[in-house]
């Protein structure tokens, strides 16, 4: 459409800018249903984590009194960085894969002290939900 110019005696065209999203990131709530004991572990995309009274190698998580405590140590670790990681109440995990698209589906996630999902799931390649309206706004006031 080419410019149009705004008289007295015509409007502005305004087309409407419809949008919907690029796909869905892969994600899973991780819940602690104990508080894991020595020697425990959860394992996040490979990475092995080991719980330990006494910690003293690399990936070992120093085991909290609480799970609220276990998990604040396991969020400081070095956990893989292709995800992010949310503390939700005090007895769960959060994971969200840091991109869109169907690559987040293959982190896996595995335990010995609690039930867990197998891996990360949803994570989409193909544009769903409804479309938003995101026609601008524009203020503009006719010549006199």
């Amino acid at each position: 459409m080419g410019a149009i110019k705004s008289t007295k005696n015509n409007a502005v065209a305004i087309s409407k800018c419809y949008e919907q999203d690029n796909g869905k990131k892969a994600s899973a709530t991780v819940t602690f249903g104990a508080n894991p004991a020595d020697g425990n572990y959860i394992t996040l995309n490979g990475t092995k984590f080991t719980f330990r009274d006494s910690p003293s190698d690399t990936n070992d998580v120093q085991t909290g009194s609480t799970i609220s405590e276990s998990i604040d140590n396991l969020l400081t670790e070095a956990l893989p960085d292709v995800a992010t990681y949310t503390k939700v109440d005090t007895d769960k995990i959060y994971i969200e894969y840091k991109t869109i698209g169907t690559d987040g589906n293959n982190y896996t996630i595995e335990a010995d002290f609690t039930s867990v999902p197998d891996s990360l799931s949803g994570g989409s390649d193909t544009p769903d939900g409804d479309w938003v309206d995101n026609t601008p706004s524009i203020d503009y006031k006719l010549p006199e």
